[in-house]
């Protein structure tokens, strides 16, 4: 079972029985209009673009 962080209205959900269950324990954070993706994959793609285009 995975914590869904909504950072637009604070709202902390239980979220599970998703594809994201197989991804271990993680967080997911809401990137608007729904989408939603897990914290650890959503830092990891930031540090890649940040290293990418610094």
């Amino acid at each position: 079972s995975l914590t869904k962080l909504n950072l637009s209205n604070s709202q902390i959900e239980s979220y599970s029985g998703n594809v994201f269950d197989k991804l271990s324990s993680l967080e997911l954070l809401d990137l608007s209009n729904n989408r939603f993706m897990p914290i650890s994959l959503y830092f990891l793609e930031k540090k890649r673009h940040t290293i990418k285009y610094s």
